[in-house]
């Protein structure tokens, strides 16, 4: 993966001498719009900790409560 200053260099290279303008990697892309590691997480991690915190009876507010419970029967 290119560092910020090597991409920079490329442009400018490219600039001179006519090229088409660089593309990013898939991982420079990720890396330049966020979260790099966003695709390797899990989708059902807040739900899952919100069954934890009503299994273990610490407050939640309805809706949250009503989500967990569906995330266990769809689960199941």
């Amino acid at each position: 993966m290119r560092t910020h200053q090597q991409m920079l260099d490329e442009i400018e290279v490219r600039k001179a001498l006519g090229l088409p303008r660089i593309e990013l990697t898939p991982e420079e892309r990720r890396r330049a719009f966020g979260d790099d590691q966003w695709a390797d997480r899990d989708p059902d991690a807040r739900v899952k900790q919100m069954v934890v915190r009503m299994q273990a009876g610490l407050p939640m507010s309805q809706a949250d409560r009503r989500e967990a419970r569906r995330y266990l029967r769809e689960a199941a």
